[in-house]
């Protein structure tokens, strides 16, 4: 992760890449403890929308901050709701311009139970 090089995209498929997550995670060997690390502006601007199951992973997302306070923070709030509702053990929502030693010592969200 600390030699990742990001860049800009047109489009951010967020479900796309949530569904490819969760067919990968239903072949992870019993007991295993995966994670998804996802760096986005969390706006999902594809037509493309379906559920997704994440097996119980610990979610890692590292976000490009909206310009305005609001909208940063609705957008936030929504994606961790459908994370944990997605079966999620764990959403941990990281500023993607953070160093990675604070990046990967960030408290973890679990569901309300």
């Amino acid at each position: 992760m600390r030699a990742l090089t990001l860049g800009p995209t047109d489009a951010t498929d967020i479900v796309g890449f949530l569904v490819k997550a969760g067919d990968l995670l239903a072949t992870a060997p019993p007991g295993s403890q995966p994670v998804v690390v996802m760096t986005t502006d969390l706006q999902h601007n594809t037509d493309r929308d379906e559920a997704f199951d994440l097996h119980g992973a610990q979610v890692l997302l590292l976000v490009f901050q909206a310009d305005d306070p609001t909208t940063a923070r609705e957008l936030r709030d929504g994606w961790q709701s459908r994370l944990l509702s997605a079966g999620a053990s764990s959403v941990t929502i990281r500023d993607a311009m953070e160093s990675a030693d604070q990046v990967l010592d960030a408290p973890a969200v679990s569901p309300v139970k």
